[in-house]
């Protein structure tokens, strides 16, 4: 079973995105990083850096229960432990680059201009005009290299994909307003992309992978769903216990949680 501790943002979202893909079995732990849940001791025991997403995998290497945290990261372990959407050994130090690309530089410059444009306490013009025109670079170089091409890497649906598809779906809040061609515009090669990963979704019939545990306050589970979201009690004040004891899906526990409007923090 795979714990995953989520909030509904770009990086934890290409996680629940996999997990929903390959039906590996697994529960949410909601991790409201509006309250500062990712600051707890309780977590940064899964992840020192206290950002979401983070997993425990209870069956690990040798049956060990192991953590894994960044997006990237857990990527990597997950298509290594299942063998699903890690494409041909050929294309191996493509999917690496793409992956690397997106985790060091379309993410985090993303992130920045959210902040900066959207968050900061003051407007500062250079720090909003330092990320946003790199997140917008950033968006173009990937959507030049999708020109002709269905995925991101090789001719299949890789983790490459799933990864951009994080940043990709909200491209339109992250560059609001831009000069340049938005990347869901429906006419872009990113916005393309975008559109395949949905249709995959729908034909699939997975409820959440088109927008993986989406951020409505009612969340409703589908019977070919394999996730259970799991409310856990507060523990000294943080309303966060990863030690918790599970309860059953359907049980009073198992309910939605609320969306908040920070980042992955």
């Amino acid at each position: 079973m795979i714990r995953f501790y989520y909030h509904p943002t770009p990086n934890p979202a290409k996680v629940a995105l996999f997990l929903e893909e390959t039906g590996l079995p697994y529960e949410v732990v909601p991790v409201d990083t509006s309250k500062g849940q990712q600051h707890a001791p309780e977590f940064r025991a899964i992840n020192p850096n206290g950002k979401v997403p983070a997993i425990v995998d209870t069956d690990g290497p040798g049956g060990a229960e192991i953590r894994v945290f960044d997006s990237t990261a857990i990527l990597l372990y997950l298509t290594e432990k299942t063998g699903k959407l890690m494409g041909s050994s050929a294309d191996r130090g493509e999917l690496l680059s793409w992956l690397f690309y997106i985790g060091t530089g379309l993410g985090p410059f993303s992130g920045q201009a959210v902040h900066f444009q959207r968050a900061a306490p003051e407007k500062l013009p250079y720090a909003i005009n330092r990320y946003r025109r790199e997140a917008e670079r950033h968006y173009a170089v990937l959507d030049t290299h999708l020109e002709g091409r269905s995925f991101i890497v090789g001719d299949d649906y890789t983790i490459a994909d799933i990864s951009a598809w994080g940043w990709i779906d909200r491209a339109n809040f992250v560059l609001a307003g831009s000069v340049i061609r938005s990347p869901l515009t429906g006419t872009s090669n990113a916005g393309s992309t975008r559109s395949t990963i949905g249709r995959r979704s729908r034909e699939r019939g997975r409820w959440g992978a088109a927008t993986p545990l989406r951020k409505k306050s009612t969340m409703r589970r589908a019977g070919r769903s394999s996730h259970r979201i799991i409310r856990r009690p507060p523990l000294k004040g943080h309303g966060f216990d990863p030690g918790a004891r599970s309860r059953a899906p359907g049980s009073s526990s198992a309910q939605s949680f609320r969306l908040a409007g920070r980042r992955d923090a």
